[in-house]
């Protein structure tokens, strides 16, 4: 079987370098990396142009030079492809030099940074990209090192998943701003862990004086048990105060904070009320909620500290940072197991506190200058917030009368239009069947067709909602 070589191709000034995993179908016949006729070359041209950049000014390139044999899977790669592709894309990178690396793809972020996902505590390579993109990171290929990466989805990736182009259009926008200069620029945060005596009481009167400081909890999991209670009063600084056996001064310090009347920035904040007001502390100005407000402003976008952070700040991922000691079980990001690493969770504690910190700079800017119906919508929701948390304690209570007579009102409706269906057609249809509905739209019908690309880039017909509104 013959198999196309596909080179590297790219400027030698080049100051972006686009790297994917391996050729595909329309890659190989036409041995151009990223064709522009293929569905991920498409849509990274698309992507590069929308943010007023071109093909020809960036280098483009992929980890294996060969496509895999049968699949475009990257895992049924040859292993001596992979390795040759690797060396050799080390190699044009170590000459060309550019400011900043796409490594697009999970598979990439894995070669060229190290990073990965886990599994079971474990390190995963080939997975990962979903919390990894938007991380602005150091490469680990030989020659190389010291180029900066910044991760992203493969554009293959995202041509099959439409909803993630907003995501990888705000990461494409990172690396074309990256690309002005090569230095990492990551954050530098300095941490305050455990004070004690009187470093505490001069942290507890700082904070107090600053009157704005975001706040977070690390609790054990299943448990009110608080770990720490960490606080920043700018993006630059942290305090964890630990919660020690038999420690007074833990109580002292987080109730004299929280009842200050110090406006409070969370994320999440209703989990923290709940765990604060289950050891005896009342927060007494709760004052902003980054979830909420990236709610308000982006509903449709993530609303995780993880994600704001990846477009708001240029702190790379952190939240596995935890993970593969020996003694790490069951993690999540709100809750710590028992044996967890301690000292890791209160430097995670100082990392979420200070750029919740900076998600409210970035967010509080951006509330003030938006649509004028942000900021009272933004208040409502925090001024439901409390009842919210009651409820979610309580819980409330449900007229079982009217749900019985709702549910069955509407079971009469759908029924009506079923049978007007079926009787149409003259047997019943199961209209949750893609594959019923496509045959009678189109085959019977003779509708217009109307076509999506499907997980693996092929047009399929459709007969989704998109579909039957077009219809």
């Amino acid at each position: 079987m013959t198999r196309n070589y596909v080179p590297n191709v790219g400027p030698s000034n080049a100051k972006i370098a686009c790297i994917g995993e391996g050729p595909g179908e329309y890659e190989e016949r036409n041995k151009i990396p990223f064709h522009p006729d293929a569905p991920a070359g498409e849509m990274l041209t698309n992507v590069l142009q929308r943010n007023a950049l071109f093909r020809d000014e960036v280098f483009l390139g992929n980890l294996t030079k060969y496509r895999p044999h049968i699949t475009n899977k990257f895992v049924l790669a040859k292993k001596e492809d992979v390795e040759s592709g690797v060396s050799e894309l080390a190699k044009d990178l170590a000459r060309i030099r550019p400011n900043v690396i796409a490594a697009m793809g999970a598979w990439p972020l894995w070669y060229l940074t190290g990073k990965c996902g886990y599994e079971r505590g474990k390190p995963k390579p080939g997975t990962g990209i979903e919390n990894y993109r938007g991380s602005i990171l150091p490469c680990i290929l030989p020659g190389c090192e010291g180029l900066k990466v910044i991760a992203t989805y493969h554009p293959s990736y995202v041509a099959r998943n439409r909803t993630k182009y907003p995501i990888f259009d705000i990461d494409i926008a990172r690396v074309k701003g990256d690309s002005k200069f090569p230095e990492l620029n990551l954050p530098k945060l300095t941490m305050t862990i455990d004070p004690r005596g009187e470093q505490l009481k001069d942290c507890v009167d700082r904070i107090i004086k600053s009157g704005l400081v975001a706040a977070d909890i690390e609790a054990i999991k299943h448990t009110t048990h608080i770990l720490c209670y960490g606080f920043s009063i700018n993006p630059e600084e942290a305090v964890c105060i630990v919660n020690r056996a038999h420690s007074f001064e833990f109580k002292w310090a987080v109730d004299k904070i929280l009842s200050s009347g110090v406006k409070l920035i969370y994320h999440n904040g209703p989990y923290d009320q709940i765990i604060s007001e289950a050891n005896g502390f009342k927060i007494k100005n709760y004052f902003w909620d980054t979830m909420v407000a990236q709610h308000v402003m982006q509903p449709e976008m993530p609303r995780s500290l993880a994600y704001i952070t990846s477009v708001n700040t240029r702190e790379p991922y952190y939240k596995d940072e935890t993970k593969g000691d020996e003694d790490t079980k069951s993690w999540t990001h709100k809750w710590w197991a028992v044996l967890e690493n301690r000292e890791k969770v209160y430097r995670y504690n100082c990392k979420d506190d200070a750029r919740t910190f900076e998600n409210y700079l970035v967010q509080e800017k951006e509330l003030s200058s938006g649509p004028r119906g942000w900021i009272p919508t933004f208040d409502f929701e925090m001024s439901e917030i409390p009842v919210g948390v009651r409820i979610s304690q309580a819980g409330m209570l449900r007229d079982e009368k009217k749900h019985r007579e709702l549910k069955a009102a509407l079971l009469y409706i759908w029924a009506d239009f079923q049978s007007a269906l079926n009787n149409l057609v003259g047997r019943k249809v199961n209209t949750n069947s893609s594959k019923q509905m496509c045959a009678l739209l189109y085959d019977e019908l003779g509708l217009k067709e109307k076509r999506k690309r499907d997980k693996n880039g092929k047009w399929v017909r459709t007969a989704d909602e998109d579909a039957l509104v077009s219809l």
